[in-house]
């Protein structure tokens, strides 16, 4: 495939929502029903927001509760949407966010929270925040090359939720100059494998479709 720059970004990578860490480690995956995507929202959206969330994909949800999530002090609502096609993680801070906390996309459950770290770091992540306590467990966030904040749990009693009935797509956006870096150290790190997607474009002038 010719190089090009595909609307000046790298490619959409499909990023496998299981994670384990190298070939030789054991495998911290939980499973795709326990990889949450992160929301951020105002309280007075909070309901709103969940509730279409239900109304479009279906699905239950935990209770909603106000807590610390963060090592420093923070007051947020919470809640987890659990739909057929993925789980959503919803905050409403009532404090200021504490930085660097908003930047992540996804988070991932882990069977060991501080052996997932180690192998984050020694696959290339930078440890944004290192492991504290939350009110279920405990928590990281990492940084992968390119600027992809994920954050990483580990729940004091295992949950127990649904299968999903299809795994969701994460989209992540890198700069060119750092694609191979980001792609080398987050497969090493997941175990995934690498799907290229060639996109096709019209072109303004002819009305044509050109392959890319």
């Amino acid at each position: 495939m010719r190089k090009r720059g595909l609307f000046g970004l790298l490619a959409s990578l499909l990023l496998t929502a299981a994670i384990a860490v190298s070939a030789a480690a054991p495998d911290f995956a939980v499973g795709p029903q326990y990889d949450t995507a992160h929301v951020y929202v105002t309280p007075e959206n909070f309901d709103k927001f969940v509730a279409s969330l239900i109304a479009t994909f279906g699905g239950t949800t935990t209770k909603q509760g106000v807590f610390t999530v963060t090592p420093t002090p923070s007051s947020t609502m919470s809640q987890l949407v659990l739909t057929p096609v993925g789980t959503v993680s919803v905050f409403g801070f009532k404090t200021p966010v504490p930085y660097p906390f908003g930047a992540e996309r996804t988070g991932y459950l882990v069977t060991d929270l501080d052996a997932a770290v180690g192998a984050a770091r020694a696959d290339g992540a930078d440890i944004r925040v290192s492991s504290f306590n939350d009110p279920v467990g405990r928590d990281a966030v990492i940084q992968w090359p390119g600027g992809v904040d994920m954050q990483l749990y580990w729940h004091t009693t295992a949950p127990s939720y649904p299968p999903l009935k299809t795994v969701p797509e994460n989209r992540v956006y890198v700069s060119p100059e750092r694609t191979a870096q980001f792609v080398k150290s987050f497969l090493e790190f997941s175990h995934g494998q690498l799907v290229l997607l060639c996109y096709k474009r019209l072109t303004q002038q002819k009305g044509q479709e050109v392959s890319c």
